[in-house]
């Protein structure tokens, strides 16, 4: 399984996103992509991928805000990457292959005039508690209304950073 983050779920949303599998095998594989929301699970879709091909899937399709992506490779081997595109730039992003047991930290530089969001993805079966912290050079803060704050089964959690430090 590979967990890809969030980006907006609507054609020319403000963080276009799509799923991008590379084949590296001589024998075709499936890329079953399941798209999870605030909203709980949503769009299921499987894609082939022929040997040695890379395929893109846009993640628009979904209807669904700030949906992000579960891809299950079936049949073989494949690498799974992340590409969103937004008013100002294509990035390719990191997606993660394996849940790190001692959780995840980022650090973020926001742009002038920007949003900056943290995008929780749930997939799996169960509830998941989290507690959130915010460092900036002169300050942390805690916020109690995310402090084990939850991130319901199969869906995903969007925090606002702007909301809680300025």
């Amino acid at each position: 399984m590979w967990y890809c983050p969030a980006g907006s779920s609507s054609i020319d949303g403000f963080a276009d996103h799509s799923v991008v599998v590379t084949n590296i095998g001589d024998t075709p594989v499936a890329a079953e992509v399941a798209l999870v929301s605030g909203e709980g699970a949503g769009l299921r879709s499987r894609s082939p991928s022929p040997a040695y091909q890379r395929g893109r899937q846009a993640c628009d399709l979904a209807m669904q805000a700030h949906a992000g992506a579960v891809v299950d490779i079936v049949g073989g081997n494949a690498l799974v990457s992340h590409q969103v595109v937004t008013a100002t730039a294509r990035r390719a992003g990191r997606v993660i292959h394996r849940w790190p047991s001692s959780g995840i930290s980022r650090r973020v530089q926001p742009l002038a005039h920007s949003h900056n969001y943290v995008v929780l993805l749930n997939p799996f079966s169960s509830d998941v508690v989290f507690t959130a912290t915010f460092q900036t050079e002169t300050r942390t803060r805690e916020p109690s209304d995310l402090e084990r704050a939850v991130v319901p089964a199969r869906s995903v959690r969007v925090i606002d950073v702007g909301d809680y430090v300025a």
